[in-house]
């Protein structure tokens, strides 16, 4: 005979069935938010720290106009100086960009080749690898000053080294060796440095 208790016995058991039902539901759900998550980050560290592929890394810019930041990258490498002028603006006013506001800066004056105040932003770039790069880039668009032996030694990225190598070529109107050293910057870099350089130098040397 079907008593109470064989009812609630029953209620139990289906509270049970629901209760794991709807949390392996919402276990799915998380697990796909995570793959979706993890696709997203992969692809924008890919674009930004590894890839070679510049139509991808240029499609993923273009995709990002909103962030200022994208913006900022991808209007210094397409020449849209507007796109500089307003994305700058954005960033240095935005917090989460606080400690990069002198890299922003420089890399600004640099695109407009307007010196003023720029050395004293260079000193406020934590990184001291990028710092000294900038200090040395800074010394041969400015004043034409010869790289020297030393200097070059404790630039430890490639491609640092030979930008600067390509950018003293090119003052002391070496155009080949020029040429060389700004393909071997592009060969060397990767993610957003390769697509600014190999957008640069492209422009630069009409190929």
């Amino acid at each position: 005979m079907f008593t109470y208790k064989d009812a609630s016995m029953i209620v139990v058991f289906a509270s049970i069935i629901v209760y794991f039902a709807v949390c392996a539901h919402c276990m799915l759900q998380t697990i796909l938010f995570l793959m979706v998550l993890l696709v997203i980050i992969g692809n924008s560290i890919i674009n930004i720290y590894i890839s070679k592929k510049e139509k991808n890394i240029h499609k993923w810019l273009k995709k990002r106009q909103w962030n200022p930041y994208s913006r900022f990258i991808y209007s210094m490498a397409n020449q849209d100086d507007k796109g500089v002028v307003e994305s700058y603006r954005k960033l240095v006013t935005m917090k989460r960009y606080k400690q990069k506001y002198p890299y922003f800066t420089v890399l600004f004056s640099l695109y407009f080749e307007n010196w003023k105040g720029v050395e004293d932003e260079i000193y406020k770039i934590k990184s001291a690898q990028i710092r000294l790069y900038y200090q040395i880039l800074y010394k041969l668009k400015k004043d034409g000053n010869i790289l020297t032996d030393e200097q070059l030694l404790k630039i430890k990225r490639n491609w640092m080294k030979e930008v600067l190598l390509a950018e003293q070529a090119g003052l002391l109107g070496q155009k080949a060796k020029a040429k060389m050293h700004a393909k071997l910057a592009i060969n060397t870099s990767r993610g957003m440095a390769y697509y600014q350089l190999k957008k640069y130098y492209e422009r630069k040397y009409k190929r």
